[in-house]
């Protein structure tokens, strides 16, 4: 995997209300809590039927190409049973589907996500809301009972006093 150098992100949010939000959104997952559903419409943008809209949030991205990142772009995004949709600065929506990644590093601490979907151009996410993705895409890639076993969770899984 690619190593990348550690950014700061310029967003004033709190990390621990980022993990409350990715603890809900476990917890809905595993149908122990009632799913408030995000309206895609109210973005402008329609899901797959049947998709589900889980959650808000806001990222930056960057990719990989040619042995170079991007620059980091601040998007806003929603979390779907499927895929996360990410707005870019630019205004072009990009898919991150779940069941194509074939390789998934996160790192809750560093607040950061490396998606490789194996075509050699891997994307990087980060930014408080990362936990929120984390959550989702292992949810649907492994399963909601990864949700209370898979070690990247951990964080999640510890209540602070």
């Amino acid at each position: 995997m690619v190593r990348l150098r550690r950014q700061r992100t310029r967003r004033s949010r709190s990390w621990g209300a980022s993990d409350s939000e990715a603890r809900h959104l476990a917890l809905e997952l595993a149908g122990l809590t009632p799913v408030p559903i995000i309206e895609p419409m109210h973005w402008g943008i329609v899901l797959h039927d049947g998709e589900l809209g889980r959650r808000a949030v806001r990222l930056d991205l960057r990719r990989l190409s040619d042995s170079n990142w991007s620059a980091a772009s601040q998007c806003r995004g929603i979390v779907t049973d499927r895929r996360l949709l990410a707005q870019m600065p630019q205004g072009e929506w990009v898919s991150l589907w779940w069941p194509t990644v074939v390789g998934l590093q996160i790192t809750l601490a560093a607040q950061s996500i490396l998606v490789d979907y194996g075509d050699g151009y891997p994307w990087h996410l980060f930014g408080p809301d990362v936990s929120v993705v984390a959550v989702a895409a292992i949810a649907a890639i492994y399963g909601t009972q990864a949700l209370a076993e898979h070690p990247a969770l951990a964080q999640l899984r510890t209540v602070s006093p």
